[in-house]
């Protein structure tokens, strides 16, 4: 897959995916915020819609080589 700078990866268990829907997904990753803010607003969505248990996400957010991390 090719990446272009903005480009987001997330990895998550299935704690997460199992109560966030793709579209909520989506709307969630397409905020502009860092990285962490998404993925911990991943997992409190999860746990707000009935997840107790193993709700995990890193958000990985693809950028130039020379524009440093987010």
């Amino acid at each position: 897959v090719a990446l272009e700078p903005g480009d987001r990866l997330l990895l998550c268990s299935d704690g997460v995916s199992d109560f966030v829907d793709d579209a909520q997904t989506a709307r969630i990753l397409a905020r502009e915020a860092p990285a962490a803010e998404l993925a911990d607003a991943l997992v409190r969505t999860a746990l707000g819609a009935g997840g107790s248990d193993n709700a995990t996400a890193v958000v990985a957010v693809f950028e130039d080589a020379g524009s440093g991390p987010r």
